[in-house]
């Protein structure tokens, strides 16, 4: 059990650092999600503005938590750790989705 729960918790560490890498210059060109006028008082942007660094924030501290509760033998933290960025990527698809629909 503890060896297939640290292959999970690398696997979706793994798979949540490549999102990070693959993101980063879609991240730096959201800026321009703000280039109209009057779009920077837009809630939807600002939502979607965020995300990205709230993912990569919480990729971190999920990252070294998981580590911690490994070592002290909590393995179903660690799932529940694991599945908590993902949350990040369907708020992202979510307010995504919605801006379009907005346009």
């Amino acid at each position: 059990m503890e060896k297939r729960v640290k292959d999970i918790m690398n696997a979706t560490q793994l798979i949540y650092g490549l999102l990070i890498v693959l993101g980063f210059i879609p991240g730096v060109m959201m800026v321009a999600i703000f280039a109209g006028p009057g779009s920077e008082k837009d809630i939807y942007r600002w939502c979607l503005f965020y995300t990205y660094p709230c993912f990569i924030l919480t990729v971190i501290v999920t990252a070294v938590l998981a580590r911690r509760f490994y070592r002290r033998g909590k393995y179903k933290v660690i799932k529940w750790l694991n599945i908590i960025p993902a949350f990040w990527l369907l708020w992202f698809i979510f307010w995504f989705y919605y801006w379009n629909l907005q346009g």
